[in-house]
This record gives structure tokens, sequence and C-alpha cells, in this order.
């Protein structure tokens, strides 16, 4: 993964706010909004793939049925990312605007393999 990439999952990671599970997650907040961007950045660039996007059922616990989980592929990476949202947007797919309730965390690359 080059540089740029690296730097935009530390920021991605950095934007994803542990707390948003709770209660106050019924409409996406700046944050949510910076990471979809972002995400969407990676994919234009070719830094992230899409591996799936199943939606939606009640994953939270807390209904309706309205939590995906979104499986990315970064380049560089032998570990995926996945990310459990909200569909605020109703879009039956990730879309920015959708609230962001967990980030897993990638691999770093394996440099020299």
């Amino acid at each position: 993964m080059n540089c740029i990439g690296r730097r935009i999952v530390i920021c991605m990671l950095l934007i994803c706010d542990p707390n948003l599970g709770s209660d106050a997650a019924v409409s996406p907040s700046p944050r949510d909004r910076a990471f979809a961007q972002s995400l969407a950045m990676l994919e234009a660039r070719g830094i992230a793939h899409r591996v799936s996007d199943v939606c939606c059922a009640d994953r939270d616990g807390e209904g309706p049925a309205d939590d995906g989980v979104l499986t990315v592929q970064l380049k560089g990476s032998r570990s995926p990312v996945v990310i459990l949202y909200e569909d605020t947007e109703r879009a039956g797919r990730f879309e920015p605007g959708d609230v962001v309730l967990i980030v897993s965390r990638p691999e770093s690359p394996v440099h020299g393999s």
C-alpha cells in the first residue's frame, strides 16, 4: 500500500467513533460522512475494493432490520476491513449518509514478501 493509502486508512480509522452504536446513532455524524467519503475515494483510486455488502438485518439487536455488513479489501493488505453500518439512507447497501457502527482494523501489510 502506498503512503497516500496508508494515510487515508489511518484517517478512516481515526474518524470512526467506537461510541456510535449508542442510542444517539439515529442520523449520520460528520465522522460518518467523512468516513464514507474516504471509502469512496479509496475505491475510486483502486486502493479499496468492496468484497461484499450484506444488508439488511437486525444485527445490533435494536430493531428494525436496518443493519448491514460491508467487507472491503485494501490493496496490499492480507485481511479485509469489516464495517457494520445502519442503513439510514434506506438504500439496501452502504452509502454516504449511513451511520457507521463498528469498523475492524486492517492488518498491516507484510513488507518484503
